[in-house]
């Protein structure tokens, strides 16, 4: 009897393939998403350094001119966090839009893995059966020769 041969093996290689790129880029992305987080973080403790900082030296005296600096200061972090916090909007979106893709390509996938294993379940039970029609065939030829030389 033949081995057996699944004909979708390339259909099922393409769909490993695609599985693969999507758990890739969903790497990819969160990856970018806990760089974000971390860039927020160090842009408040920035904020948080600023403020205390300044206070802490200028408790005696107080000029126009360092509170327009702080106030620049302040203004650029914020300003940085505002494009953070919406780079981290977007990633987040991007993160769940690959979070389907990944699904649907591990559906695509099961479905080809359940067909293989489908057919190679009706191979196995076609094999048994002419195992077991040959089987039949010797016993029933083994029994007609006992007949003869009776």
């Amino acid at each position: 009897m033949k081995k057996f041969k699944f004909n979708l093996e390339g259909l099922l290689k393409l769909r490993g393939w695609e599985e693969q790129r999507s758990r890739q880029t969903l790497g990819a992305i969160s990856a970018e998403i806990d760089r974000l987080e971390r860039s927020i973080e160090t842009l408040a403790e920035e904020r948080r350094y600023a403020v205390e900082n300044w206070g802490s030296s200028n408790r005696t005296s107080f000029r126009p001119a360092d509170r327009m600096a702080l106030s620049s200061q302040l203004e650029g972090i914020q300003t940085l966090s505002a494009e953070t916090n919406a780079a981290l909007t977007r990633a987040l979106k991007q993160r769940q839009e690959a979070i389907e893709r990944l699904n649907r390509a591990a559906r695509a996938k099961k479905v080809v893995e359940t067909l293989k294993e489908r057919r190679l379940e009706e191979y196995r039970a076609d094999v048994e059966r002419q195992e077991a029609k040959e089987l039949e065939d010797v016993f029933n030829a083994r029994r007609h020769l006992e007949k003869e030389a009776v």
